[in-house]
């Protein structure tokens, strides 16, 4: 215990000896976009440099703690406000290294008070059916194209992950679990999906109904994927927002 303990005090003493990596320089701004593109955001990150487009605080932080929109929790306004930031390191960083100067500059210009806690969540596992994927092989390689297909989609060279995030995002809206992919089908897939009748059944101008959505999507997954979504729980790490200021500080 005594040499753990002394292993500990030296690691943070060499972490307070060397200032934190950040951007040389760096510009958050509120978004001006309006429109049907108010919630469009768009990340990019090379070498060096990341630019933010639109983005939200909490988006924001889902970066720079590689988490998702489900484990951020804190004032309303942190999903609805929007920003462009661009940032620049002095040499150039890899992603990993530009994740932590944006933590630290988060820090610095919203003078964020934060935490990290384990709760007990709800969750969809994104599982295989009984009678297997009903999914055609894409490309290792490719980048996944996602684009409607008459009253449905059409996917191509696209991860389960990719599929799960697609999910959770149509959860999240609807106040349902997000969906996590624990199929352990590894690769890129292509497949078109028919909502015809999940629209139908919703019917033209009425406010979607949560259970009706969700019944829908999982008929969709076990007859056209193969796949199922079964409702368990489990302790994920969240990261809590105590306090963040509306607007950031000067550039």
């Amino acid at each position: 215990m005594i040499a753990r303990a002394v292993a500990v005090s030296f690691i943070l003493s060499a972490m307070c000896a060397f200032p934190q990596a950040r951007f040389d320089v760096a510009s958050i701004k509120p978004s001006k976009l309006t429109g049907e593109g108010r919630n469009r955001e768009n990340v990019t990150a090379n070498p060096g440099t990341l630019t933010m487009h639109n983005v939200s605080l909490r988006s924001a932080l889902q970066w720079a703690y590689r988490m998702k929109e489900y484990q951020i929790s804190g004032p309303a306004w942190i999903g609805d406000e929007r920003f462009d930031i661009s940032a620049k390191a002095a040499d150039p960083a890899a992603e990993q290294q530009l994740r932590g100067m944006l933590q630290n500059l988060l820090s610095d210009r919203f003078k964020i008070a934060l935490h990290r806690e384990k709760k007990i969540l709800p969750f969809y596992a994104l599982l295989v059916a009984k009678n297997g994927p009903k999914l055609t092989a894409g490309k290792a390689d490719g980048k996944s194209v996602l684009q409607p297909k008459g009253m449905g989609l059409a996917a191509q060279d696209t991860s389960l992950g990719e599929v799960a995030d697609l999910l959770t995002q149509i959860a999240t809206r609807l106040n349902l679990p997000p969906v996590i992919d624990m199929t352990g089908l590894r690769g890129r897939f292509d497949f078109t999906v028919d909502g015809t009748d999940l629209l139908q059944s919703i019917g033209a101008g009425n406010t979607p109904d949560p259970s009706t959505i969700m019944v829908g999507v999982t008929e969709i997954l076990q007859e056209q994927l193969g796949l199922r979504a079964e409702l368990r729980k489990a302790s994920t790490d969240v990261l809590i927002v105590d306090r963040a200021e509306k607007l950031p500080t000067e550039n």
